[in-house]
């Protein structure tokens, strides 16, 4: 559970319970989270903007694009480092349908330590 090592439990549960897994965020809110800096580094990216339902808005205005890291397959690459059981959020099509299986088998593993 090293990739936990640093991190303020309340703020990520909070985080886990709070989000629908559709925001690209900046890596310094995970950073002041307590996770690592190389790990944001990797889940940084640019994500380009797109029209309509595809567009991307910093305080409500439309951007050209954003970098950040999108909360989708960020916690996926956790839930796996954590041991968690997946399988349920990978047989799922749904951003939202998988992001909600994903915050489930991470507390689940979260609980059990």
């Amino acid at each position: 559970m090293d990739v936990l090592e640093n991190v303020d439990m309340s703020k990520f549960k909070d985080w886990l319970q709070n989000s629908d897994g559709y925001d690209i965020v900046s890596a310094e809110f995970f950073t002041k989270m307590g996770f690592s800096k190389e790990l944001m580094t990797r889940h940084t990216e640019r994500h380009y903007s797109g029209e309509g339902k595809y567009g991307i808005t910093t305080k409500g205005k439309p951007v050209e694009y954003v970098d950040g890291v999108y909360e989708l397959p960020f916690l996926h690459d956790l839930a796996s480092r954590l041991g968690a059981d997946t399988s349920k959020a990978d047989k799922l099509y749904g951003r939202g349908s998988s992001y909600r299986a994903l915050v489930a088998a991470t507390l689940k593993t979260l609980e059990v330590e």
